[in-house]
């Protein structure tokens, strides 16, 4: 399996939502056959919290607003 997941809410405080996407990832390191996923963040201001993100972590070069704009399209 070859996807991506947004770890954007791994950054700072973890909320419900950080909570839920840290077990997440973690679940998905401990499959057998652990799926290629590329994790991201679309936030400018998570890149000061790298540390607090998977190792890999790709930024988009576009601010989130930009982003999600484009998502739909």
């Amino acid at each position: 399996m070859r996807g991506a997941i947004d770890v954007t809410p791994l950054r700072g405080v973890r909320t419900g939502m950080g909570q839920f996407v840290a077990e997440l990832v973690d679940a998905l390191a401990r499959l057998p056959e652990q799926p290629a996923l590329v994790p991201y963040a679309l936030s400018l201001r998570a890149r000061r919290h790298r540390d607090a993100l998977p190792t890999g972590t790709c930024f988009p070069p576009v601010p989130a607003r930009v982003a999600l704009a484009a998502w739909p399209r």
